[in-house]
């Protein structure tokens, strides 16, 4: 057991201590890390304290330093081996090097989130717009589907309007024509009843050529006579009949 040189610190209270490397004693060095943890995280605020979870002040530079601290006289006596020093405070530094990385990566985590986060807020206005702009095309088009199927009905109901008015216009016409043949069939029926039969079909076909504009009786009749003579003066007089139908019609031709 090494025994180190002790020189006597007064206190204030008669208490002794010992100033000497800690590096070889865990627990000396942890309470040392804590202590500058409170200095310089709590009390004075020179660093962070979130950056040291753990509450030991603790950083890359410790690796390759040599810790001298004051301590009591009887713990100063106490000399364990290296080996076993350098492993704990191997431990240690891997320890505190483990709980940085874990702070690290929740933050990092955290910033992902406030990023996607930001994101998400900065294209909330387009997608509140594009889901806007989709329903206002829905109701653009159930507007036009509505609009159409009253154009249809409106057409569907006019078109049964218009068959019911040619139905009652043909009805009533049917009607008419059936009333008129009925008439002019009773008509004939009491003429011939008058008559002779025969004798009313030649009025009737007689009434039709007149109807027609057809001449019955020529307008200039050629006759042969008894005698030379007669036979010539049959043509003179188609002839002089021809120049005194032509005077007669000229005037009627003016004044039409």
């Amino acid at each position: 057991m090494t025994t180190h040189e002790s020189r006597p610190v007064d206190s204030g209270v008669g208490r002794y201590f010992q100033a000497r490397p800690i590096d070889d004693v865990p627990q000396l060095l942890e309470n040392s890390y804590s202590l500058r943890y409170q200095v310089y995280c709590v009390e004075r605020k020179f660093l962070p304290a979130r950056d040291y979870p753990a509450g030991l002040e603790i950083d890359e530079f410790d690796r390759h330093s040599i810790h001298v601290g004051a301590v009591d006289t009887l713990i100063g006596d106490i000399t364990p081996p290296s080996e076993l020093m350098k492993t704990l405070t191997d431990r240690k530094l891997a320890e505190q090097e483990q709980i940085t990385y874990g702070t690290q990566e929740q933050a990092e985590m955290i910033r992902k989130n406030l990023a996607q986060a930001t994101a998400m807020a900065d294209t909330q206005p387009g997608v509140v717009t594009a889901e806007r702009s989709v329903q206002i095309a829905s109701f653009t088009a159930d507007a036009a589907v509505k609009t159409a199927q009253g154009q249809a009905k409106a057409k569907e109901v006019n078109a049964t309007a218009d068959a019911m008015v040619l139905k009652t216009v043909g009805a009533a016409e049917g009607e008419k024509i059936l009333a008129v043949g009925t008439s002019e069939a009773e008509v004939i029926k009491k003429k011939t009843a008058a008559m002779d039969p025969e004798k009313y079909a030649m009025v009737e076909v007689a009434r039709a050529l007149a109807a027609s504009g057809f001449k019955l009786v020529p307008d200039i009749v050629a006759t042969g006579g008894a005698g030379g003579t007669a036979g010539g003066n049959s043509l003179v007089n188609i002839l002089l009949a021809s120049v005194i139908r032509d005077n007669v019609n000229k005037p009627n031709d003016k004044k039409s």
